[in-house]
């Protein structure tokens, strides 16, 4: 049981790296500006997720079948990874892209933990808790930074004028959610999809969960991000799609309330913010500078896909490919390398797994998020409050990644991977009865 786990201490250890796991998915730290210079694992995200494989593999040894539940999700999975090892290996650049599939692996274990340690949604959503309290710390460091920029960037740097991209906290290099406004917009989007999770699920203190979803809205509205924005109303939209009205009545009111929260304080900022005004106004500017260098980095994406159509240029490759072939030729050009290592994707979560696995690992990848719809779906028909609610938080979550997803990609970073295999596990514990129940209809 998360959170007051009795019982073997396997159980309990992997129980204990879910928490440290859900508190440290905000803010990922560099552990290579303290001196440590392990040599493929250097963040605190990626030692977590080590040890996390490690007390997941010592609990299924000692609990063999018993402690085991399958999912729907176990054979898209498996053949999403099983391709994405072939991938790397005919990739650009293989040590790399093997790396990315074991931080992939650490966020399949992530959802595993979570099915496999939770009794009910009950259990999975003091996850969500622990994850919404650390979003909203991380959220309030982000709008201090915005207003008092000299007080606090000599702690944390982030938004500063010339979007600094490897910040540091406290002397620590921060990688993953505070690396650059983007990311943070895309974490503040699934956060506002974990706290309307806790907010439907709750049965009572729902206006602390509700408070909690402003503050994080507005570091949301203060990154300029549009495509953040545009994916936090789109999680908010798939959270209304899941859910049945004459089950649940009283949920959309609360997700319209919540998305008219998201649109206040956007018009609010706009008023305020020549900048953010800016901002909005050149969206379908195409020959704005993000703009052209967007489209340029979908159309090489296109291009390496169509050079490697079968197995793609590696997972997490594009970044190397788009270095050496079509960097070049690029209108503008903002590419940072650090390390020797080149900071571009394809700016588009859907183009860079194609550019990535190839057509077949694209089908793969579209496999698997449908098999991840269908689990929604069945959690927001369950019976109980807390599991629609739980159901509804995850589509917010998954909608907000993948609106956001059309025009970015974030699935580099450690955070997301795991942030996503946790929302994964607790969608799929909540539908459990649901599935239960088909089955033995079928």
């Amino acid at each position: 049981m998360i959170g007051r786990q009795v019982g073997a201490p396997h159980r309990q250890a992997v129980t204990a790296c879910l928490i440290v796991v859900s508190a440290l998915i905000p803010c990922e730290l560099d552990l290579a500006s303290l001196g440590f210079r392990l040599p493929v694992i250097n963040t605190s995200l990626e030692i977590a997720g080590l040890v996390l494989v490690a007390a997941l593999a010592v609990f299924v040894l000692v609990s063999g079948r018993a402690g085991v539940r399958a999912t729907p999700l176990d054979a898209p999975l498996a053949a999403l990874f099983a391709w994405g090892v072939c991938s790397a290996l005919a990739g650009v650049h293989p040590v790399w892209s093997l790396k990315f599939v074991g931080k992939a692996a650490a966020g399949a274990a992530v959802f595993y933990a979570v099915v496999w340690m939770s009794r009910d949604a009950g259990d999975a959503l003091r996850l969500w808790r622990v994850m919404a309290v650390a979003g909203c710390v991380a959220a309030v460091a982000g709008i201090a930074e915005r207003f008092f920029p000299d007080a606090m960037q000599p702690w944390l740097s982030v938004f500063g004028p010339e979007r600094i991209y490897i910040p540091e906290l406290l002397g620590i290099r921060v990688k993953g959610t505070f690396v650059h406004p983007n990311v943070l917009a895309q974490f503040c989007g699934a956060a506002i999809g974990i706290g309307a999770g806790v907010r439907l699920a709750a049965s009572r203190g729902s206006w602390m969960w509700l408070a909690g979803i402003v503050l994080v809205a507005q570091a949301l509205v203060l990154t300029y991000s549009r495509g953040g924005l545009i994916g936090a109303l789109g999680g908010v939209a798939a959270a209304w799609g899941v859910v049945l009205p004459e089950r649940m009545p009283g949920f959309r009111g609360t997700l319209a309330r919540i998305a008219a929260v998201v649109c206040a304080l956007a018009v609010l900022t706009a008023v305020a913010d020549r900048v953010y005004v800016y901002h909005l106004g050149k969206t379908f500017d195409l020959g704005y500078r993000s703009n052209a260098e967007r489209l340029y980095l979908w159309r090489s994406a296109v291009a390496a896909a169509l050079r490697d159509p079968l197995t793609g240029v590696g997972p997490d490759g594009f970044r190397w490919e788009y270095a050496r072939r079509y960097e070049a030729g690029a209108p503008v050009s903002t590419n940072i390398v650090s390390g020797g290592i080149p900071s571009h994707h394809a700016n588009s979560l859907y183009l860079e797994q194609l550019a990535d696995l190839g057509f077949v690992g694209f089908g793969l990848f579209l496999w698997l998020t449908v098999a991840m719809w269908r689990v929604l779906r069945r959690g927001g028909i369950a019976a109980g409050r807390r599991e629609a609610g739980v159901a509804a938080g995850a589509a917010a979550v998954f909608g907000a990644v993948a609106v956001h997803g059309v025009f970015d990609c974030f699935m580099q970073w450690q955070w997301l991977l795991m942030l996503l295999g946790l929302v994964a596990g607790t969608a799929v514990v909540a539908a459990r009865d649901t599935i239960r129940q088909e089955g033995r209809n079928d």
